[in-house]
C-alpha cells in the first residue's frame, strides 16, 4: 500500500481519504455542486495518478471492515453528508471506488496518444529550423544529417523523441511539485 505524504500525518490512519472526504465534503459541499458524480469528477481532475491509487487502496482498506466500523468512520470524517444505514454508507464508498477505478488509465492513455500525435508535426517543424544544426554536426561528426531535401528521417526522430521525452518530464515533474 502506498504511503501517505507527510503533510497529511496528523490525519492519522487511512489519511488521504479522510482528507478527501474532509475537503470535497465539507458543509459548503453542496454550494459548489449538484451531485456526487461532479465532486468525484472534480477531484480525480485535479488529483496525480498516485493519490488516485492511494484513495483506491485506502477506501479498500476501510470497505473491508464492518458496516458499524465504516458507518463510524464516515460519520466521523463527513461533515457535508449522513446515511442513516450503515449498508448504504458502505454502498456509497463502494461507487466511490467503482468510480475511482472508472476510466482515469483509459484517459491518460488518450491524452498520450493525442500528444505523441501532436508532436509528429510539431517535431517536424522544429527539424527544419534546425537545419543549421544538423549542418554543423554533419560537418563536425561527418554523419550524414542534411540531405538534398532536409534533414534526414533520424534527425526527426531525435527531435521527436526529445520533445516527447521533455513534455513527460515536465509533466512528472508537475506532479511531484503538488
Amino acid at each position: 500500500m502506498s504511503t501517505d505524504p507527510s503533510y497529511l500525518s496528523d490525519l492519522g490512519e487511512l489519511a488521504t481519504l479522510k482528507n478527501f472526504l474532509g475537503c470535497y465534503y465539507n458543509e459548503d459541499a453542496w454550494e459548489d455542486f449538484d451531485t456526487d458524480a461532479e465532486i468525484w469528477a472534480a477531484y480525480r481532475s485535479n488529483a496525480f495518478d498516485d493519490e488516485l491509487v492511494r484513495l483506491a487502496e485506502q477506501l479498500q482498506l476501510l470497505l473491508a471492515r464492518s458496516d458499524e466500523k465504516v458507518h463510524a468512520f464516515f460519520r466521523d470524517n463527513v461533515h457535508g453528508l449522513y446515511f442513516v444505514e450503515p449498508s448504504h454508507t458502505r454502498a456509497w464508498l463502494e461507487s466511490l471506488l467503482q468510480f475511482l477505478r472508472g476510466p482515469r488509465g483509459s484517459l491518460v492513455a488518450m491524452r498520450l496518444f493525442v500528444t505523441s500525435i501532436l508532436l509528429v508535426p510539431v517535431s517536424a517543424i522544429v527539424t527544419v529550423l534546425l537545419s543549421f544544426f544538423w549542418d554543423w554536426f554533419e560537418r563536425t561528426t561527418g554523419i550524414e544529417s542534411l540531405g538534398f531535401h532536409g534533414p534526414a528521417l533520424w534527425c526527426f526522430i531525435v527531435i521527436y523523441v526529445a520533445l516527447l521525452s521533455v513534455i513527460l518530464v515536465r509533466r512528472r515533474a508537475r506532479k511531484g511539485n503538488r
